[in-house]
């Protein structure tokens, strides 16, 4: 199963950011050029999954099994691209594709499982719950990082039977961005501005085997006052199921110290 295998699959992004004076919008991040990239860690080859100079593709996500890979893809707006984007970044609409995988053969071509860009709206952040039943997404009327869009809320597609709908349970007046499964696939941390618009917080909510959730509830700490005076954001929650044990001086090490050559491979799956 490729799920054995020490293979990453991430993105390669060129990102900006549009400052706003007037109007509710504060800040719009996109990206100007995006590429899907394998990472091969046991050869120290990096290949191309997707490389497609015409459209933007980004936050990949594995199934569990290993055998599919999901990830959000856009078109450039008609009579934009990498060097004017901006200019039409509220057109910036994403799909959720997928390609199976092999390891002897590599990807397919790509397939479409959340088809909204055609309709005016973005899907991004495809994650996939552990028991391989359903997969959970964010969804926007345009662009890249959901976190400042308020319309943003979280969607969830029955990958047994097609069904998709939005979580509506969980989700609030204001933005719903960034979301991880439990390993039981039972619960769900997400990103939530709901609180004052402005910090986003961790919340959780129950997620049945029937595919409902819970309302959710912000993530509980030892002082009630810790978030009304916390002026930081928790943008990218995660579920562990046993304490961080690496020291923190050998992360800083990995993180700071040298980067590690690695060879390309240039027989691209497109």
């Amino acid at each position: 199963m490729a799920s054995t295998l020490n293979l990453i699959a991430y993105s390669v992004n060129t990102t900006k950011q549009r400052f706003f004076s007037v109007g509710d919008r504060k800040v719009e991040v996109y990206d100007t050029k995006s590429d899907m990239i394998l990472y091969d860690i046991d050869r120290d080859e990096v290949r191309n999954i997707a490389a497609d100079t015409t459209l933007l593709e980004t936050f990949p996500a594995w199934h569990p099994d290993g055998k599919r890979l999901y990830y959000s893809v856009a078109a450039y707006p008609e009579g934009s691209g990498p060097g004017n984007i901006i200019e039409k970044y509220d057109s910036v609409r994403y799909d959720i594709v997928y390609r199976d995988f092999d390891p002897e053969t590599c990807f397919s071509s790509p397939d479409t499982i959340v088809n909204v860009a055609s309709s005016g709206k973005s899907a991004l952040l495809p994650r996939v719950s552990p028991d391989g039943r359903y997969l959970l997404y964010s969804m926007a009327p345009f662009g890249t990082f959901h976190i400042w869009h308020p319309e943003s809320d979280l969607y969830v597609v029955d990958l047994a039977t097609g069904e998709n709908r939005e979580l509506t349970e969980a989700n609030s007046d204001d933005t719903e961005s960034y979301h991880s499964w439990s390993s039981n696939s039972r619960w769900i941390v997400f990103s939530s501005r709901r609180d004052d618009g402005s910090y986003t917080r961790p919340y959780i909510t129950y997620f049945s085997p029937e595919g409902k959730a819970s309302k959710a509830f912000v993530v509980p700490q030892e002082s009630p006052d810790y978030y009304r005076h916390l002026m930081k954001s928790y943008n990218v929650p995660e579920f562990f199921v046993a304490p961080v044990e690496v020291p923190r001086a050998e992360l800083l090490d990995a993180i700071l110290g040298d980067a590690c050559p690695v060879k390309f491979v240039s027989d691209s799956a497109e």
